[in-house]
Parts: structure tokens; sequence; C-alpha cells
């Protein structure tokens, strides 16, 4: 089971999170706010946009179990977290010519196993936007309305609605894009 935290309630110290349970079933649940360490943050999330892995989740499980010598037919993975096992992982069971995409910030020094993405021709691929004038011209640009990423936007709905939500996601000929609004 995945949680992902939601909605702040600052009257009530509580949040609105949508907790996955099973296949086919998403609810809402008040759940308290989380306590932060000394190098934590609260962040509050406006809106949420589902994407691939969430509705494989959604249709077919939330569990991904991988064998020992599985290959994952994907072509391109994300890594947003940062965990270095994640990178030793990728390499282990990519499909030959995968790309890894790292936009996450490790904190430690990760080993690569290259003589592994050398044999399996696979491409491992850095993000440079964590520069203050890099992030400044990308808020710009958005602010500028110049941008069209709101044409991938089909649906809209509010957290309340998210099984509608998911429902309405998983059908690829009536959505591109799904965004739960967190307000």
């Amino acid at each position: 089971m995945f949680e992902r935290e939601m909605q702040v309630t600052q009257e009530t110290n509580m949040i609105n999170a949508l907790i996955y349970r099973d296949v086919k079933n998403v609810k809402v649940e008040k759940r308290p706010i989380p306590q932060c360490g000394p190098n934590d943050v609260i962040v509050r999330t406006v809106r949420a946009g589902i994407c691939g892995s969430d509705t494989t989740a959604y249709l077919h499980g939330g569990d991904v179990e991988v064998n020992e010598n599985a290959v994952l037919d994907v072509d391109v993975v994300f890594d947003c977290v940062g965990i270095p096992e994640f990178i030793d992982a990728f390499v282990r069971h990519a499909k030959q010519y995968a790309r890894l995409c790292n936009i996450a910030v490790h904190r430690a020094v990760t080993p690569v196993r290259f003589h592994e993405i050398m044999s399996t021709q696979c491409a491992l691929m850095g993000s440079r936007g964590y520069e203050k004038k890099d992030i400044e011209e990308v808020i710009s640009y958005l602010s500028s309305g110049r941008s069209k990423a709101h044409l991938m936007v089909t649906h809209c709905f509010n957290l309340e609605q998210a099984e509608k939500a998911f429902e309405t996601a998983v059908e690829a000929d009536k959505a591109i894009k799904v965004i739960l609004n967190m307000e």
C-alpha cells in the first residue's frame, strides 16, 4: 500500500491523503500531519497528475515483484528519489538500450556497475535543473503564458472524485493527462 499526502487542514492538524487500498480501490482519508525532522519540510500540494505507474497500480495492483533475473520491458526510467539501490536495480533489470534519466539529487557517492551498462548498452542520463537560475527561467516561462502544457490536461477532478479520476485516466482514448485538484 502506498500513500500520497495531499491536502492539509490547518484547524485540525490533519491532512487529506489519497490511499491506495487494492485494485480499483482508492479512498480519501484524514491522517495526522507528519512530524518533521531537522532536515524535513512539509510541502503543500495544490494539484497532482495521475501518471502511468498510478494507473498501473490502480488496475493491476500496487506491488511490483521483480525476480532476480527479470528484464523490465520499459524504454526509459526516471529516478526522482535518489535511492542508490535504484540505479543498481535498473542496471540489473533493464532491457537492452533502456535509458535511466536521473533527476534526483543523490546525497552520497553512488556506485555504478559500468560493465553491465556496457553489456546491455543502456544509457544513464542526468538532468541539470537544480541551479537557481534554471528554476527561475522555468518559472518565468510558465508564468509568461507561452507554455502550452495546459493543452495536455484533458480532465481535472477534485480530490473527493479521485476514484472517478482514476477511471478516466485509465481510458487512454479519452484522457491525455488527468489532474487532481487538492484545494
